[in-house]
């Protein structure tokens, strides 16, 4: 006998603090597929995408998670950490979309330099 569980494909990777990927598992070794950005808090748990884009790339400083959405039209997201958000306060917290231009400015000026980098990449390139 086999069975299917509704959900069980999916995979989810804790990023910073209480900011969460979950997507598609790629199997071993390979990268996740259709990855979305989640906040986990006590009230919902790990909930709804705080963003409607799937991602292809994610990295993260104390101040800050940066994200790239994938294709068709890339574009750059800075997520603003704010110590004892919940997830309503964490989706708007969320500045963008960018151009790679915009993004390093804002950037800039949310984590005090330009040093964060991408850490975590996902298949939707």
């Amino acid at each position: 006998m086999t069975a299917c569980f509704w959900g069980d494909e999916y995979d989810e990777q804790q990023i910073v603090g209480s900011y969460y990927v979950s997507g598609l598992d790629g199997g071993w070794e390979e990268p996740m597929k259709d990855a979305y950005l989640h906040f986990r808090d006590e009230e919902f748990g790990l909930a709804d995408a705080l963003l409607p884009r799937t991602l292809g790339n994610v990295g993260f400083s104390k101040k800050c998670v940066i994200m790239l959405t994938s294709a068709p039209s890339k574009q750059y997201y800075i997520a603003r950490i704010v110590p004892g958000a919940d997830r309503e306060v964490a989706r708007k917290n969320i500045l963008g979309p960018f151009n790679r231009q915009d993004f390093t400015r804002r950037l800039e000026e949310v984590n005090g330099d330009t040093l964060v980098s991408f850490t975590y990449y996902f298949d939707n390139l």
